[in-house]
């Protein structure tokens, strides 16, 4: 090769290599990125333990839609529960938050009242509350009472009806004395002594009552109440089995008549109940 021809390939070789510096090869391609799933982070669990999912997986944080058949998560409105009931020393449950003695609240403990989704003994002391809202209650009540399923329940609305207007108590009452269950009936009768009109209601029935508690009540009522026509039916109970149905109409009898009253105690001061006994001595010694 002569000079010339050596120079011109040095000036080629100058161009090429910018100066003299070497020109660095690109490094090879990766042969493949990773999946765009691989790069997300794993959803997180909310407090609750579901799935809080980026469904775009841009990293947004877009909560995943609602199916067609899921329900919709309800407003902080619709989930208030509102005033719980708390347990007494005898392990009842009471409303004791002030909160309810207002008639704006009778509507909401009515609503509360008629959701059997709600514990029974709740419910039960949804109804004994009822009274204190100083609200219109009372003919709802009735009407709840005529459909409940759940006898304690019905037992506790009976039981509130004693302060309720004169008109929906009775109505209430006619509906607890004939009830199927024994501790609904026995409430019914119970509540009766304290309802202006209740010397209507079919009481003098409720003296052969199966239930014993029933029949006391029954014979309680009807000497309260002052009505003298049931004398003879309740003075046949001194001979009742149960020590407090004798108890009851010994007591009874002498509102109604205390002259004729003394007679039938004078039989009973051999009772083989002592408390029955000393009731039937003072009743035959009374002035």
């Amino acid at each position: 090769m002569d000079a010339r021809s050596f120079a011109l390939m040095f000036c080629v070789g100058l161009a090429l290599g910018c100066d003299g510096e070497s020109v660095e090869s690109p490094e090879p391609a990766q042969a493949s990125q990773p999946a765009a799933s691989a790069q997300l982070e794993a959803p997180s669990k909310s407090a609750s333990g579901a799935l809080d999912v980026d469904v775009d997986g841009a990293g947004a944080g877009v909560d995943a839609p609602v199916s067609a058949g899921s329900p919709e998560p309800a407003a902080a409105s619709d989930t208030a529960e509102g005033p719980r009931p708390r347990a007494t020393r005898g392990g009842q449950l009471r409303f004791a938050d002030e909160s309810i003695e207002d008639p704006a609240m009778a509507p909401v403990l009515l609503a509360r009242l008629g959701d059997t989704s709600e514990p029974s003994q709740t419910r039960a002391a949804l109804a004994a509350a009822l009274p204190r809202t100083g609200g219109e209650w009372a003919d709802a009540l009735v009407e709840l009472l005529a459909q409940e399923e759940d006898a304690a329940v019905r037992a506790a609305m009976v039981s509130s009806l004693r302060r309720a207007p004169s008109e929906a108590a009775l109505r209430g009452l006619a509906l607890g004395l004939d009830d199927r269950d024994a501790g609904v009936r026995y409430e019914a009768a119970m509540t009766a002594a304290g309802v202006p009109g209740a010397s209507e209601l079919p009481l003098r029935e409720r003296l052969g009552d199966q239930d014993a508690r029933t029949r006391a009540a029954a014979a309680r009522s009807l000497g309260v109440l002052g009505v003298g026509e049931a004398f003879d039916e309740i003075a046949a109970l001194v001979e009742d089995e149960d020590k407090y149905v004798r108890l009851e109409a010994l007591q009874a009898l002498g509102r109604l008549d205390a002259e004729r009253a003394r007679e039938v105690a004078a039989r009973m001061v051999e009772d083989e109940d002592s408390t029955v006994a000393r009731a039937a001595l003072r009743l035959r010694d009374a002035p």
